[in-house]
Parts: structure tokens; C-alpha cells; sequence
């Protein structure tokens, strides 16, 4: 079975890395999204797999970052589709913030 993965990309430096290998290994198509840079977003019906990655932004920065608001509304309805959704880093809090947590500075900073 091939995969359909819809990534969400916050920084230009980003890379999937061993997941790219891993999913070009088996064939499973990528589409890569910058909303940053105005691209538009995929609906959760068109892909099987969101993952979510990193960057130096905060979830609550949607003020500075206002295309977090349509990321968020994606993993949530990602999410109630009850498709996979990995996060990595920002992409992580993202997610718990999508299901209600409360996600907040450890005030130690982190690479």
C-alpha cells in the first residue's frame, strides 16, 4: 500500500531525513507544505499521513504567525478523521494543543 504523506514544514532549513529514506524506500508519495510561504493546505481526504515539524515559533504565536490558525484547524480535523498524525518538535506541541493540553515554555532553551 502506498502512502500519501502531507508534511508541514515552519522553517526553509527543515528536512525529513530518515523518514524521506524510509518513505522513498517503500514507494509512499511526500507533499511538502509551507504555509509560511502562502502554500495552500491539503484536505485531511487527500493524504493518509500528516507529519508536523519543528521550528522556533510557539504554538501561541498565531498574532506573529497567523497561518498556525489553519495548521491547528488541519491536525484537528486530521486528528477527528482518525488518521496519523506525527509531530516532531513544534510539531509535537502543536498536536497536543490541537487535543486540549495546556503547552507552555519549560524556560529552558532547547535545539
Amino acid at each position: 500500500m502506498t502512502l500519501r504523506i502531507h508534511t508541514l514544514f515552519h522553517t526553509d532549513y527543515e528536512d525529513l531525513s530518515f523518514i524521506k529514506q524510509w518513505a522513498n524506500n517503500h514507494g509512499h508519495i511526500i507533499n511538502v507544505n509551507r504555509s509560511y510561504d502562502d502554500d495552500a493546505l491539503s484536505m485531511p481526504d487527500s493524504f493518509d499521513w500528516l507529519i508536523v515539524m519543528g521550528g522556533p515559533m510557539s504554538v501561541h504565536d498565531e498574532e506573529k504567525h497567523p497561518w498556525l490558525i489553519k495548521e491547528k484547524r488541519l491536525i484537528k480535523q486530521t486528528i477527528d478523521a482518525g488518521k496519523t498524525v506525527i509531530g516532531i518538535c513544534l510539531g509535537a506541541q502543536l498536536i497536543a494543543h490541537c487535543l486540549g493540553a495546556n503547552v507552555q515554555s519549560s524556560g529552558v532553551k532547547e535545539i
